[in-house]
């Protein structure tokens, strides 16, 4: 009687998984349907055409090894400039870029009225995350076909054009002053960090420029590298 009771049992536990899985509603499952994405691959380009990092060790470069070749020079900024190449990468390549936007901030060293090291952010409206493109934008490119990258020049003249009305409030009582404008040289000066970072709008109308700072991005290298052949900023010195 015990056998019969658990093939009654069986039979009827079947017959409900079917009856719920027959009455499922696929459109309000709550797993997310993955679309493809698009992220990009950013390299300086010194003067001899060679590209800093590789493609095969971006992840995690460090900040002194990319000042002893990439620098805005503080006594001669009329003079100064970065190249950078940027690609678009679609891994499964199913989209394409539209354009890609480049947007350069500055980062300021300066010292509270607690005597405590710390560090401006310039050029942004809202600090909205370390891994979104943001800040002033200085450059378009365009008619980039998936992993084939273009290039683009940023001078010191222009990235001071575009900074230089920034305000910031260093919490010494005076409120929002002038960054340049507090300074002797008006301009900028060793030791301000720049940083370009990218936006990828796919001809799909959707816009790329956030990426996981777990996966992609990392705060600790001068080139936004975790993984190999993808990053998402650069990041050189005033010297």
């Amino acid at each position: 009687m015990k056998s019969i009771k658990y093939i009654y049992q069986l039979g009827l536990f079947l017959s409900l998984l079917v009856i719920g899985t027959s009455c499922r509603d696929e459109a309000k499952s709550p797993i997310p349907t993955w679309e493809p994405g698009m992220h990009g691959f950013g390299q300086f380009v010194l003067p001899n055409g060679s590209l800093i990092p590789l493609e095969t060790n971006n992840n995690f470069v460090q900040q002194p090894a990319i000042d002893q070749q990439i620098f805005f020079r503080a006594s001669n900024l009329a003079a100064s400039s970065v190249r950078m190449s940027i690609k678009p990468i679609s891994v499964d390549s199913k989209l394409e870029a539209e354009k890609i936007d480049l947007f350069v901030k500055m980062y300021e060293e300066y010292t509270d009225k607690d005597g405590n090291p710390k560090v401006a952010l310039h050029g942004i409206s809202n600090d909205v995350g370390l891994y979104i493109a943001q800040g002033q934008k200085f450059a378009t490119l365009t008619g980039l076909a998936n992993r084939t990258a273009g290039q683009a020049t940023l001078t010191a003249t222009q990235a001071y054009e575009l900074l230089k009305n920034v305000t910031f409030d260093y919490g010494d009582g005076k409120g929002k002053v002038s960054v340049f404008g507090k300074r002797a040289s008006s301009n900028f000066l060793p030791g301000d960090e720049l940083e370009v970072s990218w936006a990828i709008t796919g001809k799909n109308g959707l816009l790329y420029n956030s990426w996981s700072g777990v996966y992609i991005c990392s705060g600790g290298s001068a080139t936004g590298g975790e993984v190999v052949g993808i990053n998402c900023f650069l990041r050189w010195a005033v010297q």
